[in-house]
This record gives structure tokens, sequence and C-alpha cells, in this order.
């Protein structure tokens, strides 16, 4: 018989490969994909080369008027663009160099979080998860775009990768020893929860990764709309891991981010300012009183824009997702979960090594999901 460490070895390789096939899949996107959207070349295309180069062009979402635009963002990218083109790079080596480092760091992002899918469920979800990731057409323009938007992206699948990765119930340090063991077999009970081995099982290190990847991509970019994703994860991070040691971090993590977005716009446009509120100003307080903002500049689409846009990039897996919650709900009526715990010993090597799988409830499986439904209902009620 196959050993446990055989299996999981395989496995492992298996999943290199995976990740491997799709670094080179990207990697082929970033030097043969156009660049399908014109914010990308004007808005921040444009003002790199300026900052490398000392010319180009100014797009209006720049002007101190309204501070649309980053400064901190564009400017990660022209410290890498400024190393490469000091050791004597073409610009268009330098431009697809840039737009490689794009593909591999969405990829590794994709990866963080199929493998939090891989602690929270199994192996068989992550490399599913994997999978339809890997051959939509939406993700592999967004990997290599040069948008505030992927970076967002990036940063929030770090973020739910490591939600999925934290402990589901917090043990009180103070609690005697008879409590601990109370707290964990109420853990145990309620969750679905493979652990992670070793230095994994952190759970202040894996919150404030929870906690800073989602302040990152929502305040550094200057999009803040994804802020929206996060409430899932918050609420379960503070009813897990306590109000205050959350806030504590997040409080921390955003004022320390905040205050870097604002010197750096507060430089460049010379007064001031922080460009993640005034896009949130413009494109949602503005919107619709007559203030010459608000999301629908340049026109609307019709409410079945998304619906066909998410059809396109994802297939099966969009109406698939829209039928889930009855799916889960009739799965709850037909076959209640139990609760198994298995412990696997390794004979070969005469070691326990355990392995934990624990059935969770169906209203934690509708957790994990209902981001797509706040995102999904946001943006079919914003003009766009």
């Amino acid at each position: 018989r196959e050993t446990t460490q055989s299996m999981l070895s395989r496995a492992n390789v298996g999943a290199t490969l995976v990740v491997l096939c799709l670094v080179l899949y990207r990697v082929w996107a970033a030097h043969s994909f156009p660049i399908a959207d014109c914010d990308e070349t004007y808005q921040f295309w444009e003002p790199t080369h300026y900052f490398m180069y000392g010319h180009g062009f100014q797009s209006w979402e720049y002007s101190p008027k309204y501070g649309l635009r980053s400064y901190l963002y564009i400017l990660l990218h022209v410290s890498i663009g400024k190393v490469l083109q000091f050791v004597g790079l073409h610009k268009t080596e330098i431009f697809f160099i840039l737009r490689t480092l794009l593909a591999v760091s969405s990829t590794l992002c994709e990866t963080v979080f199929a493998l939090g899918v891989h602690y929270r469920f199994n192996g068989h979800v992550a490399a599913t998860t994997q999978l339809l990731l890997g051959f939509s057409p939406g993700m592999a323009v967004a990997a290599t775009s040069f948008l505030p938007s992927t970076f967002a992206m990036n940063c929030l699948m770090i973020c739910w990768g490591a939600w999925m990765m934290l402990p589901p119930t917090r043990v009180s340090s103070r609690a005697s020893s008879s409590g601990q063991t109370k707290q964990k077999e109420k853990q145990e009970k309620h969750a679905r929860y493979l652990r992670p081995p070793g230095s994994l099982h952190r759970p202040t290190l894996a919150l404030v990764i929870v906690i800073l990847s989602a302040i990152i991509g929502c305040v550094v970019g200057a999009w803040p709309f994804p802020v929206l994703l996060c409430v899932p994860v918050g609420l379960c991070c503070i009813y897990h891991q306590g109000f205050i040691k959350c806030a504590l971090i997040a409080v921390t993590a955003l004022v320390l981010v905040s205050s870097a977005v604002i010197a750096a716009d507060t430089h460049y446009y010379g007064n001031p300012t922080m460009s993640t509120y005034n896009i949130l100003k413009y494109n949602v307080l503005q919107a619709g009183v007559g203030q010459g903002g608000g999301s629908e500049l340049y026109g609307v689409e019709p409410w079945t824009f998304f619906i066909k846009n998410l059809t396109l990039n994802f297939n099966l897996v969009f109406p698939l997702a829209l039928i889930t919650p009855i799916t889960l709900f009739l799965s709850w009526l037909v076959v209640p979960l139990p609760v198994v715990t298995k412990e696997r010993r390794d004979r070969a090597n005469g070691k326990e090594a355990t392995a934990v799988w624990l059935t969770g409830s169906y209203w934690m499986a509708f957790v994990y999901i209902s981001a797509f439904y706040i995102w999904f209902v946001f943006w079919l009620t914003i003009p766009h």
C-alpha cells in the first residue's frame, strides 16, 4: 500500500507542475496579449514612462483638481523599472519584463488562494479552483494588466488565502487546561479545517497577513471598492479572533499604509490629498448629484453587461455560482453534515501523522461564497 508520505509527495509534485504550467501560460500571455484597456496605457504606462524617461502624456485623472490616481502605486513599478534601466536594458525590454513580473506575481497570489482552499476544504476543491482560474480568459487578461484593480485582486487573493488558513476559534491564554480542552473540542465540532503543518499554524501572523493585504490592495492602488469583498472576512476574523485584536491590527495597518499614500500624493499633486478617497468621492459620493462626477461619465452599459462579462470570462462557473445558495439549502434539507474526525497512522514510519478533516456548517459555506453576491449586487446597482 502507498504510504501517506508518498501520497503527499506525489500530490506536491502534481501541484508544483500545475503552478509551473500556469506561470508559463501567463508569461506567454504577457508577451502576446495586447493592452485591452486604454486606461492602462494612458493612466499607468504613460506616467511610468514619464518618471523613467522624463516625458509622457498626462490624463485628466492626474490633474490636482481630481487626483484620482495613486502615485505610490506608480512608484512601486517605477522603482523596478529604474533598476532595469540602470543595468542598460532598452525600454521595450523593460516593458515586457514588467508585464512578465505582473503575470508571475498574479499567478503566485492565485496559488496562495488555492492553498487556502486546500487547507480549508481539500485538495480536490483546490485543484478544481486553480484549474477554473487558469482557464478563465478574464484572469489571463487581468494577470498581465498594469491596473489598480489587478493589484487589488492579487492582494485580496492573498487575504482570502490567509483567512482560510486561520484557525476558526481562538483559545484564551488565561483559560484553564480544561477550558482549553473544551475550546479545542468546540473548534473541532464547528469548523471544517485541515490543520496546516508547522509554521503555517500561527493565528496572529495569518491575521496580520489577512488585514494588511486587504488594506494594501484597497488603499495603495486607489481602488477601494473591493473592500466589500472583505466584509465576510472581517466579520469572521472578529468573531473568531476577537474585536480588539482585529481592530488594533487594522488601525495600525491603515494608518501606516494611508500615511505612505498621502505622502506620495501630496508631494506630486502639490496639495494635501489622498487618491483613494478622491476616487471614492468622485465615483460614488458625487454620482448623480450634478457635481461633474460619477462612474457614468462616458456612458452607462445596460444592467446585463456584467452578466455577459462573467459568462464570457467564467463560462459555466457563473450560472453555477448563481444557484449555489439553492443547492446549499437543498443539501441542508437532505444531507445534514455529520461531525467527522479522521486520524491516519503512518505505519511505515511508525509515527502517528494526524490529518483532521472536520465538517463545517452550511452556514459557513454560505459565508465563504457571500462575497460574490455582495460584489455582484453592488456593481449591478452602480451605473457604469
